[in-house]
């Protein structure tokens, strides 16, 4: 069959993305990369394995705080090693979608050492290990809200000045989702910083974003844009074939059950090498 024909294909297109992902850990991003968004992830910054985990009691739902006295512990990371104590600013980097692995690094390092700034990390509710009651439940998520993620950052920074012997200005970081976050927080609490930096903020929610998948094609070239384009469709071939375990035993995601999981999965690791300038991973596709 055709699927059989071409698994070996699928195959390659796996060790590529596994090539890419190790690639990817030590990527040296470019000159005209190195102020941007890419240089807010994980993958670029210089984590300090030995920083310090920490807790603030954070309140849940920041709507009815009186009615419901609920709160959890959301984690946070600290690097105060550049820090002027008498008047530094502090860069507090708002998380995102993910987990917080440390304290800010790459360019937000930079900035702390020119301006001797304290900088804070702060992960996201319901991301990471900051989940209120280890709760997913439909009932808990209905307090996994943009309006709820801007708070608690207004709780963090409130509770935080409250301990500080001298009054400091604070600037947000913060990149897609959380660029947005930081964005918003800007206008919605003024006077609790000096500035945000929203960096590819997702402020404009856009229904049909066709021109995403468009740059992918033109950043992959035609060639690879055409192995991409046939090797989704056998995917979905195999999908409607009933081989969908024998798909994800390929890709080594036997434990993800919904066949959106694993085409989202799937999706980030396709797109991740050109979002990377990484073309030349497209030779083991073609």
């Amino acid at each position: 069959s055709t699927w059989a024909s071409r698994s070996g294909q699928m195959m390659k297109l796996l060790l590529s993305l596994m090539f890419t992902a190790a690639a990817v850990a030590t990527y040296n991003l470019p000159p005209h990369a190195q102020n941007g968004f890419l240089a807010t992830l994980p993958q670029f910054r210089e984590i300090e394995t030995n920083a310090e985990k920490l807790w603030f009691t954070q309140i849940l739902d920041h709507k009815a705080p009186l009615e419901n006295a609920a709160t959890y512990q959301q984690k946070y990371y600290v690097n105060d090693k550049y820090w002027d104590e008498v008047s530094g600013p502090i860069f507090l980097s708002i998380q995102g979608e993910g987990p917080c692995n440390g304290p800010p690094g790459g360019f937000m390092a930079e900035l702390a050492q020119q301006y001797k700034a304290k900088l804070i990390a702060l992960e996201h509710r319901f991301y990471g290990e900051s989940i209120p009651g280890n709760d997913f439940s439909q009932e808990n998520l209905k307090y996994l809200t943009v309006h709820q993620a801007l708070a608690d950052v207004a709780h963090f920074i409130d509770s935080t000045n409250a301990g500080l012997a001298n009054n400091h200005t604070w600037v947000t970081f913060g990149g897609s989702y959380s660029g947005a976050l930081s964005a918003w927080f800007r206008l919605k609490y003024p006077t609790h910083t000096a500035g945000s930096l929203s960096s590819s903020g997702v402020v404009n929610a856009i229904l049909k974003f066709v021109e995403f998948d468009e740059q992918i094609t033109i950043s992959a070239g035609e060639e690879c844009a055409a192995v991409l384009r046939e090797t989704t469709a056998l995917l979905d071939q195999a999908f409607d074939e009933g081989r969908e375990q024998e798909v994800k035993a390929l890709f080594g995601a036997e434990n993800v059950t919904r066949p959106g999981d694993f085409f989202i999965w799937l999706l980030i690791r396709l797109l991740w090498p050109f979002s990377m300038e990484a073309r030349r991973f497209c030779v083991t596709l073609c």
